[in-house]
């Protein structure tokens, strides 16, 4: 139950958003923080607000020049198509996604983990007219992600075996929870699947390969934990967007 305190806090902080400019909103904070990225975006997912750290990981200098462009303009179409389902989602639901772990590419296409929050813009009649969001790169290993010591053990230990063929019992030895108690932890902390995760960093384990080797694409698919080159090809494409053929040309 709230006490006479709590009240005259929420009363007091009710006052402070009623009397605030609008142009001078929070997200101007966002400015002084390097290892997050703020981005807002209008219901067609134009963006409107980018904060410096997110202007300079896509290689611009000034906020003109990324204001009113989309996540079409800098992404391979499928991961766009992706952050804008989640958009739409946020928008649509009225109900925030929390802590989304996700493949993010740096504007030299490399991918790396990271971790997205987001949620609806409200206007004062109560509409959903946007969406905003912070991104932050994702260290398993660090407490401050996760809400429980179990998810941390077990995605570290997902993280330390991506080529492996993980049971769903070693998931379970490793936690001590059951495996559909597994899945349903993953999905409603992290929005994805252990299964899902694996896939990912079998994605950039090959990212740096086809980056930093000659080796065939063949030999990489197997050594990155698919059956054959053909499997390897159709989860690449749908999470990067190009082929393996096409990215290791592009970089």
């Amino acid at each position: 139950m709230s006490g006479p305190n709590d009240q005259v806090a929420a009363s007091i902080k009710e006052g402070l958003l009623a009397a605030m400019d609008p142009v001078a909103g929070f997200h101007a904070l966002f400015d002084f923080i390097d290892s997050v990225f703020f981005f807002a975006k209008d219901p067609d997912g134009r963006i409107l607000f980018a904060n410096p750290q997110l202007l300079r990981h896509y290689g611009f200098s000034k906020s003109e020049e990324m204001i009113g462009k989309t996540d079409f303009d800098f992404l391979p179409r499928s991961l766009a198509e992706e952050y804008r389902r989640d958009d739409l989602q946020v928008i649509k639901s009225r109900q925030p996604l929390i802590r989304q772990v996700e493949l993010f590419l740096d504007d030299k296409g490399v991918p790396g983990w990271y971790m997205t929050t987001k949620l609806p813009i409200i206007s004062k009649q109560g509409k959903a007219i946007g969406v905003m969001g912070v991104i932050q790169e994702f260290d398993a290993s660090h407490p401050r992600f996760f809400g429980g010591k179990q998810l941390s053990q077990l995605i570290n230990y997902i993280t330390d075996h991506p080529l492996e063929s993980i049971r769903p019992g070693e998931l379970t030895k490793v936690s001590g929870l059951s495996a559909r108690k597994i899945q349903r932890l993953f999905l409603e902390t992290l929005n994805t699947t252990p299964r899902d995760l694996l896939m990912k960093l079998r994605i950039r384990k090959s990212c740096d390969l086809l980056r930093f080797t000659d080796a065939p694409i063949s030999e990489i698919a197997m050594d990155c934990g698919f059956y054959d080159q053909s499997a390897f090809t159709r989860n690449f494409k749908k999470r990067m967007g190009i082929t393996p053929k096409h990215y290791r040309a592009a970089h």
